[in-house]
């Protein structure tokens, strides 16, 4: 308890991984999954995106 709270802080994150393991090796996973999905997706269903000139035009407008 005499550590500064940024050092008790980080043994914290320390001790949890040590317990769950790598909570980073967990969302890489998630992530690598889903854009697998997405990839699959937009593979199976070209015509369901949208347009880039579409897109830009909303950004530049700020509607949706």
């Amino acid at each position: 308890m005499e550590l500064p709270s940024s050092e008790r802080a980080e043994l914290i994150v320390d001790l949890l991984a040590a317990l769950e393991g790598d909570p980073q090796a967990g969302a890489e996973a998630a992530w690598a999954a889903e854009l697998k999905r997405r990839a699959e997706d937009a593979v199976a269903n070209p015509d369901d995106g949208i347009p880039w000139e579409q897109v830009r035009a909303e950004l530049h407008s700020g509607s949706r």
